[in-house]
């Protein structure tokens, strides 16, 4: 009969050990012992289910693994070492984040009162407007990925925030989106742009006449923070004129203003020169300037080897 090496999920604030050996007479014990999964035991004859179905491959190799199925009707990974087959364990993550706009900047925190718990999570890093990410959380280093999965809450979803990670082996980093660029540009003596979609796009999007093109000239200072396929839609808010998009690069774009009666080109700067922006693609929302309110819900399971 083969030997049963069980080791369970540890325990993030270290792990307790069992230095016992139970026989396959105290399998009664010994079950009872492995439901608290912050133990790492190990085990003899424990478990006869496992040990039945893993006694059943014949001549395993060191490295082989098998998917067995334990007392509880769980599916267990064990691995061969080329003397006994060894349990591998997983670290299971879990938490709520929230964005705390009670502090300058806004901070993102990881949610710890009667209501919720961080499972496996160790902490939370902002970073700076500018980064690449909005914040990390950090855990147990482990051998393997698993997987990391996270949602919105139904606040964030309604307002249409969105949001992507980076995962390695003792950090899961967040950056957060908004899935389009909506804004509008007015005439006030030099053409501002101005959105009116809770961003600061006006500090990077500027508009200015060009009296010699009868156009007008939108400039854009992305400082890392947008990704956009730099194709932008406009929409003319006024019922007489036609905005028109007539040329586009990697700096801005310009635009021209049509009668719609007559199609005739404008070409003294007025108050009817203004339009909608839409572009696609995505926005970094930076830290600072993050106003909404909702949560990010977490979840993910790593490797122990």
């Amino acid at each position: 009969m083969a030997n049963l090496d069980i080791k369970t999920d540890l325990d993030i604030d270290g792990e307790i050990t069992v230095n016992r050996a139970f026989s396959n007479n105290d399998a009664e014990s010994s079950n009872e012992l492995v439901r608290f999964s912050q133990l790492a035991e190990t085990i003899t004859l424990a478990d006869s289910q496992s040990l039945t179905e893993l006694n059943a491959i014949t001549s395993p190799v060191s490295g082989q693994e098998a998917i067995v199925t334990n007392y509880l009707n769980d599916r267990v990974l064990f691995r061969h070492d080329g003397s006994n087959w060894i349990r591998k364990s997983n670290l299971n993550i879990a938490c709520t984040v929230e964005l705390n706009k009670g502090t300058t900047p806004p901070t993102w925190e990881i949610l710890d009162d009667a209501s919720h718990v961080p499972i496996g999570v160790t902490g939370i890093t902002n970073y700076a407007d500018g980064a690449q990410f909005n914040f990390g959380l950090t855990y147990p280093t482990v051998s393997k990925i698993g997987t990391v999965v996270s949602g919105n809450d139904e606040k964030y979803a309604l307002n249409g925030t969105f949001h992507g990670s980076s995962v390695d082996k003792s950090n899961a980093y967040f950056q957060i989106f908004k899935p389009y660029l909506v804004g509008r540009m007015i005439v006030s003596g030099t053409p501002l742009f101005a959105n009116d979609s809770g961003d600061t796009l006006g500090d990077e999007l500027v508009g200015t006449w060009n009296s010699g093109t009868s156009r007008i000239d939108v400039t854009w200072t992305l400082a890392g923070t947008i990704s956009i396929d730099r194709h932008p839609i406009v929409v003319s808010t006024h019922q007489t004129v036609r905005a028109v998009v007539v040329s586009n690069g990697s700096t801005g774009f310009s635009v021209e203003f049509y009668n719609r009666s007559n199609n005739s080109k404008l070409t003294t700067l007025s108050s009817t020169m203004k339009f909608e922006l839409f572009m696609s693609g995505s926005w970094q929302i930076r830290n600072s300037i993050l106003t909404d309110e909702g949560n990010i819900w977490i979840t993910g399971t790593m490797r122990h080897e």
